[in-house]
């Protein structure tokens, strides 16, 4: 009867796996036991079931002003900032006799390059519709 040892054994206690391959060791060993959640029975087989079951415990934080929902306080905190508050941060174009505010840099840069530059270089490919834009556009489905 042969008996293989293999050259990777599994350092965590109780476990007796080994592996042929450090790769898979590490593979194995970023397997969590469970959630740590300790309400939680979540058991996973895998790393990408684990990150996948983390999701359902995350807990949005609502804004205070609106029905808005964001994945942090930081979030929630820019959101408030740019839409709720009184002494909103803005940028002004400085192109001369242009007016325009935005709250967004990328905003910005738009409106110089499509209106004061005439740079438009992405077309929309959707049949007859001829318009183009500054940025490219994600399509909307």
């Amino acid at each position: 009867m042969n008996t293989w040892i293999l050259p990777f054994p599994c350092t965590v206690s109780g476990c007796t796996r080994e592996f042929l391959s450090l790769r898979k060791l590490k593979h194995h060993e970023k397997v969590p036991e469970g959630c740590e959640n300790e309400a939680c029975p979540f058991q996973g087989k895998t790393w990408t079931a684990y990150l996948k079951h983390r999701k359902e415990h995350k807990v949005k934080v609502h804004c205070g002003e609106c029905i808005k929902l964001s994945n942090n306080a930081w979030f929630k905190q820019q959101h408030e900032l740019r839409v709720h508050c009184e002494d909103k941060w803005m940028l002004s174009c400085i192109r001369n006799g242009c007016d325009k505010t935005f709250t967004r840099g990328f905003n910005l840069d738009s409106h110089v390059l499509g209106e004061h530059e005439g740079k438009k270089p992405f077309s929309c490919s959707h049949a007859g519709c001829g318009r183009s834009f500054t940025m490219k556009v994600r399509p909307a489905i």
